[in-house]
């Protein structure tokens, strides 16, 4: 007995890779403006710098959702209000 039966081997299954994103550089978003630096999270809390509107920032750590851990182009580390920096 002879068999004929031809196998067809299944189509390869691509997988997108997954990309993360890399970035953590930011931009202050105020509408205009300045926007303050504070030592801790909290509009209460000491102001340790001011940028500009458009200045770009590097994020250090997402704290919550209304405060985010940031340092300054001049190395300066401190906590700005989330709603007000755009990611890149």
């Amino acid at each position: 007995m002879i068999n004929n039966i031809q196998l067809t081997p299944p189509a390869p299954v691509y997988v997108e890779p997954v990309v993360e994103k890399k970035s953590d550089q930011l931009i202050v978003a105020t509408r205009k403006g300045k926007l303050n630096v504070h030592n801790k999270p909290g509009v209460q809390e000491l102001v340790i710098a001011v940028v500009d509107h458009g200045e770009t920032l590097t994020l250090v750590e997402k704290t919550s959702d209304a405060w985010w851990r940031i340092r300054t182009e001049g190395g300066l580390e401190g906590y700005s209000n989330a709603p007000y920096l755009e990611e890149q």
